[in-house]
């Protein structure tokens, strides 16, 4: 099966002052929804909707016929809002707003409304595959029905009670950064308008090495990818229990460039998003002639997706 993809955005973090975390700027949504609306939202639903609709306009597509989106953990600061309520007006009085934008597919559908789609919306939550089982249903959808426009992408925040936690429990290790961020592609299964071509996408919901290593071996196999014609974007995230045995796996091969999308986007849940992105402007703009995508949430499920010229 063979899908294209028509256009991309994404919301990209930047580094703090401190060098500790990766924060997205503030987007500017005003070209898309009023700003007396937008001031009862959350960074996490801001950055997803400038995504989301910059991919859209960037497509020249008002209106697509499906929304997907993937999120590690949702909307978290209206969750801890609503929570932090609940406790301190001891259940009584609460004002329903923080729990009714809490929801993990209050991105999505607020796209749908700012773009009266009323296709099929659907978010996955899945940890660190989330976007690419939003892109893998939306992969789907397009080989079915090739002249469908469908808007996929992945969204998670930072909050402070998120760096805290994770703190508390070791799981940024060494030079590995949190970070968040929002990135939407423009899917269909028509050629036309498209910018590239996504030719595979293989999610591996294992955390065992051997398995992860057999996947990638029988990935590059099945879909004849050439390595010295090819551009790797990789998962590492600067912890090396998480990078250091997906180097080996990668040794055996003469890679055209490695590049390290974490560097600039730091680790979080959907970064596979940013890095799907960033990988279609390497084909695009740089005229790469493909570029595979490894991406993994430390040492969690691993995802393939190869992105290809649309000429060849």
């Amino acid at each position: 099966m063979t899908v294209y993809i028509k256009s991309t955005a994404a919301l990209m973090p930047e580094k703090s002052e401190n060098g500790r975390l990766f924060v997205c700027p503030k987007p500017q949504i005003k070209d898309f929804i009023d700003p007396k609306e937008s001031r009862r939202m959350s960074g996490i639903i801001k950055n997803g909707i400038f995504a989301g609709m910059t991919a859209l306009k960037n497509g020249g597509i008002p209106k697509p016929d499906a929304i997907i989106t993937g999120t590690g953990l949702g909307c978290l600061s209206d969750t801890i809002k609503f929570i932090s309520s609940i406790v301190q007006y001891n259940e009584e009085n609460l004002n329903p707003a923080s729990f009714i934008y809490s929801t993990h597919n209050t991105v999505g559908g607020a796209i749908s409304i700012l773009t009266g789609c009323t296709g099929y919306n659907s978010t996955f939550v899945h940890r660190g595959i989330s976007f690419e089982s939003a892109l893998m249903e939306a992969f789907l959808i397009s080989a079915e029905s090739p002249e469908l426009n469908i808007l996929a992408g992945g969204v998670d925040e930072l909050t402070e009670e998120y760096i805290a936690i994770t703190a508390r429990m070791g799981i940024y290790k060494e030079s590995s950064v949190p970070g968040e961020g929002a990135a939407f592609v423009v899917i269909s299964g028509s050629k036309e308008n498209a910018v590239c071509e996504m030719a595979a996408i293989k999610i591996v919901p294992s955390f065992d090495k051997i398995t992860v290593e057999n996947v990638f071996r029988q990935f590059i196999e099945l879909n004849g990818i050439d390595p010295s014609k090819t551009v790797i974007f990789t998962p590492f995230n600067g912890d090396s229990e998480c990078d250091n045995w997906k180097k080996q796996i990668l040794m055996p091969h003469s890679w055209k460039r490695i590049v390290n999308p974490k560097e600039i986007t730091g680790e979080f849940m959907t970064a596979g998003a940013l890095s799907t992105v960033m990988a279609v402007q390497t084909v695009v703009e740089k005229g790469e002639r493909q570029v595979l995508v490894w991406n993994s949430f430390l040492n969690m499920e691993n995802a393939f997706i190869l992105i290809k010229n649309v000429s060849i």
